[in-house]
């Protein structure tokens, strides 16, 4: 009977551990399961919240950069008016650079046509005076000339009442064989007198000394043009500025004018 008990005592504390132990290990899980889903549930958190930071910040760059494109494109924008407005200005500047070198050599063109003119005028004038005065010398050295034959040819023959022309001098006649001959001879022919224009007489100089007081600049006007070499930049206005410049292989010795530098 003792054994019995002893044995149910047993069985009894045996089933009481063997609960015991099934509900602590009971417990054991659930608390195991509590700690797995605490875990699970702040692993999803974290890559919720991760997801989010990784999404906000491909927004934020995707914004930064259709920012920096929008900005470039502005900065972009910004250099090309400027650069714009700067070549309308440079254009405007040459335009009335060129217009004011047009004018003003407009001005130097009709300042000098106005001076050649009256330069030439003057002239003009004094060559008309000179003219005046050498035609009354000479009418007054006709009438001195007829008046002078008039008188000496009364008791001379017809042919020595002949005017002698240039026409007339012997070719033979020299001055270098007058030399050696004898002065007391008799010449052969007489000489026609000399031309009006190699006469020194007092109105004659005058008028050497009048054309000697004329300004060669004067004269260079009228008469004669100063070398130069013309500016293709104003002959052409649209022409290459290398094509402006000596590239020929001969050897310069003298430097290029003021006018052919480009």
């Amino acid at each position: 009977l003792l054994d019995e008990k002893k044995k149910k005592r047993e069985e009894k504390q045996r089933l009481a551990a063997a609960q015991r132990e099934a509900m602590e290990r009971e417990k054991r899980e659930h608390a195991e399961r509590l700690v797995r889903e605490k875990e699970e549930k702040y692993r999803k958190l974290v890559q919720e919240k991760q997801e989010k930071l990784r999404l906000d910040a491909q927004k934020k760059a995707r914004k930064l950069e259709e920012f920096e494109k929008r900005r470039q494109a502005e900065e972009q924008k910004t250099l090309a008016d400027q650069k714009r407005d700067e070549l309308a200005k440079q254009l405007a500047d040459q335009e009335r650079i060129n217009r004011e070198l047009l004018d003003t050599l407009k001005q130097n063109q009709t300042k000098d046509a106005h001076e050649t003119k009256l330069h030439k005028q003057l002239y003009q004038q004094k060559l008309r005076q000179q003219q005046q005065q050498l035609e009354k010398q000479h009418h007054q050295q006709q009438l001195a000339a007829k008046k002078k034959l008039a008188g000496g040819a009364a008791g001379s023959s017809a042919a020595s009442k002949m005017l002698f022309t240039f026409e007339m001098i012997d070719t033979d006649d020299s001055t270098d064989e007058e030399v050696s001959e004898d002065t007391s001879a008799p010449r052969k022919k007489q000489r026609p007198p000399l031309p009006e224009w190699c006469q020194k007489t007092a109105d004659f100089r005058k008028q050497l000394q009048l054309q000697a007081q004329l300004q060669s600049s004067v004269i260079d006007r009228l008469f004669s043009v100063q070398p130069m070499t013309p500016d293709l930049r104003l002959l052409f206005p649209s022409i290459d500025a290398q094509k402006l410049k000596r590239n020929s292989s001969a050897i310069w010795r003298t430097p290029p004018r003021h006018s052919q530098l480009p």
